[in-house]
């Protein structure tokens, strides 16, 4: 009886070999140097502060505060999944009123040149929306998503600690990201969403599928999920 042949490797299978086997940090920092890549393509670059440095100060600043924090977004599948290049940092944060001027206070410092604009960080909160800040000596922009609905409490209770840089950052689980991306691509049909998700799903080989399987029947989103793995595990 003849042996079937194995697959033959593709680029793609090869390089993907490599990066699921470095390390958060090292993942997150090839991320970031991409990110500034192409931040230094368009001359806004500051060579004293990456994307890496921004996401572990602005983290600093939301432990200092106390305000519960959880990268999500192209960070977050850099850790968990393949990285990738991204030219914004995106953070869930559990905030309300009686914090908004301290972390008003500490952003401003943090950029000199910038201001945070603080009626719009008020609509955020009352409409559990979304505000940004832009670390203007290098154009790196960081948007904070207000949630506070089941989900987004379930992402904040089971964030990850990683190491970046020596020091501790929190990230969305890696179940946690799928689901957040599963329902992205169900708002806006993007199929980076749908890579995004293959990535993290090739690279971590132990996922909580009961997890998975419960919200995605929950958000509605089941349907899209069973094509991207094998239907068994679900």
């Amino acid at each position: 009886m003849r042996k079937a042949k194995s697959k033959q490797k593709t680029p793609q299978d090869i390089q993907d070999e490599i990066l699921f086997k470095m390390s958060a940090d090292k993942s997150f920092k090839l991320a970031s140097d991409f990110s500034m890549f192409l931040l230094k393509l368009n001359k806004t670059s500051n060579k004293k502060m990456d994307f890496q440095k921004v996401t572990i100060k602005t983290a600093k600043i939301l432990d200092a505060l106390k305000i519960p924090y959880a990268i999500t977004g192209g960070y977050a599948v850099s850790v968990w999944g393949r990285p990738r290049s991204t030219l914004d940092i995106d953070i869930i944060v559990q905030l309300f009123y009686p914090k908004l001027n301290a972390l008003a206070n500490a952003l401003d410092n943090f950029s000199k040149l910038g201001q945070i604009d603080r009626k719009m960080m008020e609509e955020a909160i009352s409409r559990k929306g979304e505000f940004n800040f832009i670390h203007v000596e290098t154009g790196i922009k960081v948007d904070f998503w207000i949630k506070t609905d089941l989900f987004a409490k379930q992402e904040l209770k089971r964030r990850r600690a990683k190491i970046i840089n020596r020091k501790k950052v929190y990230f969305v689980s890696p179940e946690d990201l799928i689901l957040s991306k599963l329902n992205w691509h169900k708002k806006s049909g993007s199929d980076y969403q749908l890579k995004d998700i293959d990535s993290v799903i090739k690279r971590q080989k132990n996922l909580n599928w009961k997890y998975i399987k419960k919200w995605a029947k929950i958000q509605s989103t089941a349907n899209i999920l069973v094509p991207l793995t094998k239907k068994e595990v679900l």
